[in-house]
């Protein structure tokens, strides 16, 4: 017996054309890995943004867009990113001007020109990583550091070049890098790779691992200039390039910066949106307040030992903070009947609480043994209680 088969015909032309089907750069990638492990870290699952904060929605400092003034030395703007200006007057603050899919920048302003700028000045915005969040590309290390991709969007009034650089935690190696905003007043999308040191002191536990500061100002002969681009260089004090914009030669210039992210990798990928939630928790790691409302904040109780001093009120940080924090206090009261300032607070603090560990204060009519009530006082606006473990 015999048995015909019939099959379709085949048209190589049509499986050649399905074979060169373009599958972009990470499908390239996704196909040379050789296990999950490296499949994973192509396509960057899981959480990538070393930065904290880096689309500037949490501003614990300065709440309904209070503005800092920058007359010489370094202010925060917004939680995690300060201002820093040497000479004449800028202040920065939380803006709500942002690109599509955010809804809040860090604007940095002029408020007093100053051009030419004095030979010595040198302004911008300065970041610092902990090393718990960087040490995962073993820039510690000299063989086995892996690059990194700076990404973020800016807006400017004023057109040229700007700058950006990182140094490391022992100011002994800096990496520079340029990049130009082409148009007035538009946002635009920068993304700068950052290649491996090989050599330097990064931290990798809670110190500093390595710092950023975006350059909008320079002087000509502050020493802080480079033209040494994309690589590091053995100098951990350079700050600016040569050809500057002139960013301070007009009171009223702008410069907005917002979707900071710094990720592994060669490539910048799409910006990292976290919960609001998370994010306040990572900031709150480095600084948080306690702050009046419109009735007054009852924060904590004590126990008088006699009639001027009192031991008591604990209270556990919202997170553990980075380290045992500075802490610095205004218009705080005491309460028993009677309200009275209280002066010489002093706090015995740790990472995971702080608690308060001897007070003098007024006459409150207080005996040995008595209940009291430590709160910020109602109508103050300087009235709080502020916890810093910067880096």
């Amino acid at each position: 017996m015999t048995v015909r088969v019939n099959k379709q015909p085949l048209n190589i032309r049509e499986k050649l054309s399905e074979l060169e089907r373009p599958i972009g750069v990470k499908g390239s990638e996704l196909l040379r890995t050789d296990n999950i492990q490296e499949a994973r870290d192509a396509v960057r699952a899981g959480r990538k943004n070393i930065i904290i904060n880096g689309d500037m929605r949490v501003s614990q400092r300065n709440a309904d867009n209070y503005s800092e003034n920058f007359d010489g030395g370094g202010k925060f703007i917004v939680d995690r990113f300060r201002g820093y200006n040497t000479n004449g007057v800028a202040r920065g603050v939380q803006s709500t001007n942002a690109p599509f899919g955010f809804s809040h920048s860090l604007k940095y302003e002029v408020t007093t020109a100053n051009s030419p700028r004095t030979t010595s000045a040198w302004s911008g915005i300065y970041y610092t990583v902990e090393g718990y969040d960087a040490a995962h590309l073993k820039w510690n290390t000299v063989s086995n550091g892996k690059p990194a991709t700076l990404s973020f969007w800016v807006r400017s009034s004023v057109v040229g070049r700007y700058s950006v650089h990182v140094r490391d935690l022992g100011t002994t190696r800096s990496f520079a890098a340029s990049y130009f905003i082409n148009e007035p007043d538009i946002w635009e999308h920068k993304k700068i790779t950052i290649i491996p040191p090989n050599s330097g002191t990064f931290g990798t536990t809670h110190n500093m691992a390595f710092s950023f500061f975006w350059s909008l100002d320079m002087g000509s002969s502050t020493g802080y200039e480079t033209n040494n681009l994309g690589y590091w260089e053995a100098n951990g004090n350079k700050f600016g390039v040569e050809g500057m914009a002139p960013f301070f030669s007009t009171a009223g210039n702008t410069f907005y910066m917002t979707g900071v992210q710094l990720e592994v990798g060669g490539d910048a990928t799409d910006f990292e949106h976290r919960h609001y939630g998370e994010e306040l928790a990572l900031c709150q790691r480095y600084y948080y307040q306690l702050t009046r409302d419109t009735t007054g904040s009852r924060i904590g109780g004590a126990v008088m030992t006699n009639n001027t001093v009192s031991y008591g009120f604990g209270r556990s940080h919202p997170t553990p903070m980075r380290a045992t924090p500075t802490i610095t206090y205004a218009a705080v009261s005491m309460y028993k009947g009677t309200t009275q300032s209280v002066s010489n607070l002093t706090f015995n603090s740790g990472i995971y609480g702080f608690a308060m560990d001897g007070t003098a204060t007024s006459s409150l009519g207080a005996s040995n043994g008595d209940a009291v009530m430590l709160h910020l006082n109602a109508g103050a606006s300087s009235s709080f209680i502020k916890l810093s473990a910067e880096l």
